[in-house]
């Protein structure tokens, strides 16, 4: 587990920007950390570690039988990397023609915290 900083810098989405707009911490901070964690693929971007993010990309076309589970386990263990959360569970799904929502439950220390994210499949 990493041990994250709850004090970090806010980011506010602007059209197709993010923008730093002061700065946040507590449940805010950890929101924004979970937000960040789902809208980055795994490995693609060297700014990050290699095991931040979700990996989705191998997935695409693959049989819904097997991509379920599997979207269920990579954004658990993606989240839990992060001592703040305690628990990822309740994963719901809903098919679209080339995705699928993923509704989830997110406990962490500060409450539960429900998402939601949406997986090109």
């Amino acid at each position: 587990m990493t041990e994250y900083l709850t004090e970090t810098y806010a980011l506010k989405e602007n059209e197709s920007e993010l923008l730093v707009s002061g700065r946040t911490d507590g449940l805010a901070a950890l929101c924004q950390a979970i937000t960040l964690i789902l809208q980055v693929e795994e490995g693609a971007y060297p700014i990050f570690s290699s095991d931040y993010g979700v990996a989705t990309h191998d997935l695409l076309g693959k049989n819904r039988a097997y991509v379920i589970p599997e979207i269920e386990r990579r954004i658990s263990e993606a989240l839990l990397h992060d001592d703040r959360i305690l628990a990822v569970e309740d994963f719901s799904f809903t098919a679209h023609d080339r995705s699928l929502s993923v509704k989830f439950l997110v406990r962490t220390i500060y409450g539960d915290i429900s998402q939601e994210t949406e997986v090109a499949v």
